[in-house]
């Protein structure tokens, strides 16, 4: 099964979200556009593997404080349209943490620059110079981490939670230099 951590948004933080991306419908954006209920931030991209176990164990070992977020800016990786903080070291600490934990209990996590973000669009063909700038800005409540399994259908995908973990526990795991 195909696995990633995540943070899942709220029915309303989707839907703030899913005005910007029928703006840019409206303006003719071209490309596959994410469906709501699949807007998430990735923690960490699992990928491939039989062991929900140990990632689920990860996550439960993974104990801060929840926190918000301010989704305020708009960007793109090659053809993938996205939404995201401008600034939040919350986030990229839970994302680095997340990740070098799952690559010590032995998944092959990438080792890259986190960059939180919520995918819009894949395919994405935008008018030079016509990045549309976000209405409003949406703030995001980060109070469950959540281990997912990824379902294809033909060209379709389903996000499926498999795992849990409320971060409303008030224990704060400390942050070591080894998980940054």
């Amino acid at each position: 099964m195909r696995l990633f951590t995540c943070i899942n948004l709220s029915k309303k933080e989707k839907s703030k979200i899913k005005r910007y991306a029928d703006l840019l419908k409206i303006a003719n954006v071209g490309g596959r556009f994410v469906d709501y209920d699949n807007y998430h931030i990735t923690l960490a991209f699992i990928g491939e593997t039989d062991d929900a176990d140990t990632a689920a164990s990860v996550l439960r070992g993974i104990n801060v404080f929840p926190f918000t977020l301010t989704v305020n800016a708009v960007g793109s990786f090659k053809d993938v349209l996205w939404v995201g903080p401008t600034d939040s070291e919350e986030i990229t600490r839970l994302m680095r943490l997340t990740a070098n934990r799952l690559r010590c209990s032995g998944y092959d996590i990438e080792k890259q620059k986190p960059e939180p973000h919520i995918t819009i669009s894949r395919a994405t063909k935008i008018p030079r110079g016509m990045l549309i700038p976000l209405i409003e800005p949406v703030e995001v409540s980060v109070n469950r981490i959540s281990l997912m399994r990824s379902d294809f259908f033909g060209s379709s995908v389903r996000y499926t939670e498999i795992f849990g973990k409320d971060l409303n526990n008030g224990q704060d795991s400390p942050i070591n230099q080894e998980d940054i």
